[in-house]
């Protein structure tokens, strides 16, 4: 018998990427597609994370046969959004980006902001690993925004994204890239939503920056109807006395990783970050959060919580860096879980990495049952034990929702509801 030799992944994905010539051929010139084929070496370089890495300790990504995901054709436009057009949260917004697998199908340029389907110009920082390598190789439309100085924009910004898997097992790149100039303002919904019965993957990057003043809420929305994986990597750059809340809500999923990357890099930065992971059935959500004081008076506050049903799985890695420099640093982490079986299973790894006396930090994690006795109280006041959960539930979840505007909570809600 003759053994079969597994071909590396980084020469499929160069095989692939050259099938794709000639469409990229017609969409962008020689150069951007040159840097594709660079993105790929560093792919070759770092290769897809493994369980060896301490970050990625509780994500087994080798189960997957990524050779079979496939780079999904253009849709067409007018199918596509009649198929989208039920899912949308405000479907009469105007700003609002909405990308198929992969390709805009609807976008908006606002007289007071810009937005793009391409890259901003300029010379990308190397990826940082290799799931961003390949993205960077792979994507297709991007939502490129600018928020010009001293702007704000009253109404939320839409990222809709949808992977749609009905027809083949494919994987997509979205790719988006968020600026927000001086003493700007405005508020980004990015949603992602997975259909359609074959396996696909997601794999996103988004790369946020905020100038001096900025002020920027984001709600970021994961939610799979799917056997889909979904990785997310959301890079953010503050600089002086900008400000970042944002809320990550993950519903759903074979599996989900979410990382995010907040770097407060000048004085008076300031950021809020809360999160909800839902997991129930065999799900696996991962979420890894790293936030990073690099220079003074700089404040972050975190509130996360994970609610995890059946025989899913839940990890959190939460890490608050406070470099030498950054005296007068403030930082709270808190990562609470209930699990709702005895099946299910909760990792939370909160971190504090200081090289600063000048500091006040604290962080704390836990991990238990709904309440018994609150349980029993409420049934002895004749609300029926179902009703009593849910309310105990609801009380839980509350907290970790306390970053969206009030005009997006009730939608909110319903996704929430409805997973």
């Amino acid at each position: 018998m003759v053994a079969m030799i597994k071909e590396p992944l980084s020469k499929i994905f160069e095989t692939a990427l050259e099938t794709l010539g000639p469409l990229l051929a017609k969409r962008e010139d020689a150069m951007f597609l040159k840097n594709r084929f660079t993105a790929l070496s560093y792919f070759k370089k770092y290769g897809m994370p493994s369980k060896q890495q301490d970050d990625w300790k509780y994500t087994d990504l080798s189960r997957y046969h990524f050779e079979n995901f496939l780079t999904p054709p253009e849709p067409s436009h007018t199918s596509s959004l009649n198929k989208i057009h039920p899912l949308l949260i405000d479907p009469l917004s105007t700003q609002q980006f909405i990308s198929y697998n992969g390709y805009a199908i609807q976008t908006f340029k606002p007289a007071h902001f810009d937005i793009q389907t391409r890259p901003l110009s300029g010379v990308e920082d190397p990826p940082k690993n290799g799931l961003e390598a390949l993205n960077r190789a792979f994507y297709m439309d991007t939502a490129s925004i600018v928020i010009p100085r001293n702007c704000e924009v009253k109404e939320p910004i839409y990222l809709f994204h949808v992977i749609d898997s009905d027809q083949n097992t494919f994987m997509v790149q979205p790719k988006n890239w968020i600026t927000l100039e001086e003493n700007s303002q405005a508020t980004l919904i990015e949603i992602y939503f997975s259909l359609g019965e074959n396996p696909s993957f997601n794999n996103i990057v988004t790369e946020i920056r905020l100038a001096k003043n900025a002020r920027l809420n984001h709600l970021f929305v994961q939610r799979s109807l799917t056997q889909n994986l979904q990785i997310a990597h959301i890079n953010v750059q503050q600089a002086e006395a900008s400000d970042y809340t944002t809320t990550a809500l993950l519903l759903g999923g074979a599996l989900n990783r979410t990382n995010f990357q907040i770097d407060l890099n000048q004085a008076h930065a300031h950021s809020q970050f809360y999160a909800l992971a839902l997991a129930n059935a065999k799900q696996q959500s991962d979420l890894h959060l790293c936030i990073r004081h690099n220079q003074p008076d700089c404040q972050s506050h975190t509130l996360t919580r994970g609610l995890v049903a059946d025989h899913a799985r839940s990890a959190f890695t939460g890490k608050i860096v406070v470099q030498e420099g950054a005296s007068r640093s403030q930082a709270t982490l808190e990562n609470k879980n209930l699990l709702l079986s005895s099946e299910a299973e909760v990792d939370t790894r909160p971190q504090l990495e200081i090289y600063n006396d000048d500091v006040q930090c604290s962080h704390g994690a836990t991990v238990g049952h709904l309440d018994l006795e609150a349980l029993f109280y409420l049934k002895s006041r004749g609300i029926p034990e179902q009703e009593a959960k849910k309310l105990l539930i609801k009380a839980f979840m509350g907290p970790s929702l306390e970053g969206i505007p009030l005009p997006l909570r009730k939608a909110v809600e319903d996704l929430i509801d409805a997973h």
